[in-house]
């Protein structure tokens, strides 16, 4: 069930990011939709990122949800960490 609801965010390289691209397409052109989108992404990774950030902050969860999702939102705007 988790697995499910994780697949279904709307974010584009899960089913839901590529649901809501193909709706965006209907009604939008190809570059509007994209921006749509990609807006949509930031969003959802924000509020994301929010949720996690007072999970390990105010509800004494360790930093691995925050950790989680940061390095997903690297991957997904795809963003190099260099190695030191």
């Amino acid at each position: 069930f988790l697995q499910s609801v994780y697949n279904l965010l709307p974010i584009y390289p899960l089913d839901g990011g590529r649901a809501v691209r193909a709706v965006c397409l209907l009604f939008f052109c190809d570059s509007t939709a994209k921006k749509i989108c990609a807006g949509l992404e930031t969003v959802v990774l924000v509020v994301l990122l929010i949720i996690s950030t007072i999970l390990s902050v105010f509800l004494k969860y360790s930093i691995f949800p925050s950790l989680v999702v940061i390095i997903y939102l690297l991957r997904v705007k795809n963003i190099k960490i260099p190695c030191i």
